[in-house]
Formats: structure tokens, sequence, C-alpha cells
């Protein structure tokens, strides 16, 4: 994903006006976890269900942004979507979140939730809660709020509220998600019941009035990768860096300024993908407005 060098602020698009609420897609004689946009309606929080989710079919996990660390976006495990059967999908039910919502939603298939192997939906809101949903009902399993930042950004987040932006990260070996929250800082919480993991957050920003992560966070071997850029061009100075975290010691190892730790910063990195990794373990991020360099 590669960002044009902006020489006017980042500019809001229409769906950030509007809360987003999950919708998930019901297909007959199938399974499939899809979600879509939609304006907030009713009492906060309400589940509107029209049918049976799961049809059959095998879930497969989907931890990361785009599927995996190369940002694809195309799952080789699915089998049950073709040409003839696609126009059957039809709206499972709805979740109303708390504000709106720009990360890919992250599922995981039978996590143990009060003993019961339950499929999971995890997505983060700009109100600053991640929240858990049952992937069948659309109910909510659990939610964890991080707080919000309200900003001048207005142009680039509704109301200039900024919560979760970051997509998030499952590590199902330690039956953990990873996300960003506003001010900067990695949290790290259970995926049946998200309570908060000792040793976390972890904060990855120099500086959290002007930095933040839009971008999604990356998992490799064992390390954590967060990208970060600022809410938007007109607060400064920001220093557009990625973060290399090491998981077991939740302390950071490497970092990487696209234009150096002080001066006229910039470079930030908005690539909603984040980082990419390939498979020799090299990373590769997109970057923009290095400021004072061109």
């Amino acid at each position: 994903m590669i960002m044009p060098r902006r020489s006017e602020p980042r500019r809001s698009r229409s769906y950030l006006r509007l809360p987003l609420t999950i919708v998930l897609l019901a297909l007959v004689a199938s399974q499939l976890v899809s979600w879509a946009e939609a304006s907030h309606a009713g009492a906060f929080p309400r589940t509107t269900r029209t049918s049976r989710a799961r049809t059959g079919g095998t879930p497969y996990d989907w931890t990361t942004y785009g599927f995996d660390g190369a940002r694809s976006g195309y799952n080789p495990l699915e089998t049950e979507l073709n040409s003839g059967n696609v126009p059957s999908l039809h709206v499972g039910w709805t979740f109303d979140l708390g504000g709106v919502a720009i990360d890919q939603p992250l599922y995981a298939a039978g996590v143990m939730v009060n003993g019961t192997p339950t499929d999971v939906v995890y997505i983060g809101a700009e109100d600053g809660k991640m929240y858990a949903l049952d992937a069948e009902s659309g109910h909510l399993v659990w939610s964890s709020p991080t707080g919000t930042r309200t900003t001048t950004c207005t142009g680039d987040m509704q109301d200039g509220r900024f919560g979760i932006t970051s997509t998030g990260v499952i590590d199902r070996s330690s039956n953990r998600i990873y996300f960003m929250g506003k001010s900067g800082q990695i949290y790290a919480r259970n995926l049946s019941t998200g309570a908060p993991v000792t040793g976390w957050p972890l904060t990855v920003v120099t500086n959290p009035n002007t930095e933040y992560a839009w971008s999604a966070l990356t998992m490799r071997g064992g390390n954590l990768y967060a990208s970060l850029a600022a809410y938007c061009d007109e607060i400064n100075p920001y220093y557009g860096h990625v973060s290399e975290v090491n998981l077991a010691t939740h302390s950071i190892v490497h970092a990487w300024f696209v234009n150096g730790r002080t001066g006229a910063g910039g470079g930030g990195i908005y690539g909603y993908g984040g980082v990419s990794v390939d498979e020799a373990g090299d990373v590769y991020a997109a970057t923009d407005n290095s400021l004072g360099t061109s």
C-alpha cells in the first residue's frame, strides 16, 4: 500500500462520518464471515440478528490485516465461495459500535469462551474500545476501553476523536490479541475474556500528543512491528518510524526513523496495512511527508 506525498492535510472520506455497524453475512450451505459499513441506528450496544450465520463449512482464522505478512488479502484455505453462490450472501446480524471503525475486523475460530468453543470477531473503534463479538450470534463477548484523544483533526476523523484506528494482530499460541491505542501504546488482551496481559501496554511513540498509529500491527518471529505517523498534518512535530517490539521481553529492540529523531520531522507511515514482511524476513514500509528533505 503506497501513500502519495501530500502537500495538503489528509482529507476525510465520507464513511468516516458514520459510526460503523458490523454486518455478518450468511451463505446458504456454507460459511463466510464478512463485514460491511452501515449507519449508526438505535441504542448502543444493540445486536440485530436476522438469520443463522453458521451453515456449515470450516472456519479459518484471519489473524492479521490482509490475512498474511505480505498483506495479500488472499485466504488459500477458502473453498466455499464461488461465482455461483456469492449472490446468495445476505445480512446475518448487525452490531452497533460506539464510534467509527477504520481497522479491519479479525476472526478467530474456536476461542474458548466460558468453556465453550466460540468463533469470535475482533474490531476496534474510535470510541477507544476493542470489541469481541460472537461470530454466530453477533452478541458481545467482551469489550475493553483504552480511552480517546480529541484533536483539531476534524477533517481526518469524525469530531477529531481518535481511539483505535490501527488493525491489531492475533496470536493463537498465547491466546492474545495485540492492538494500538490512542496514546501510542500497544495493548495485549486475552482472546477469551479481554483481560489485560501483565507487562502491557508498551509505549512506542516519542510524543503521544503528535504521533499516532493509523497502520496495522505486524507480527513475525516473536516480534511485533508498529508503524507511526501523525494524527494529521497540522499537528507537528511528529517523527514517523517503525518500532520492533519483542513479545517475550515487552520491549523495543529496534526503531527506524524515516527522517531522523529530530529536525523537521514527517515521514509518517499512514498505509492501513502497516509494514509487510516477506519470506526472507525483510520488512517493507511505504512512507509519506518527509518534511524539509524534498
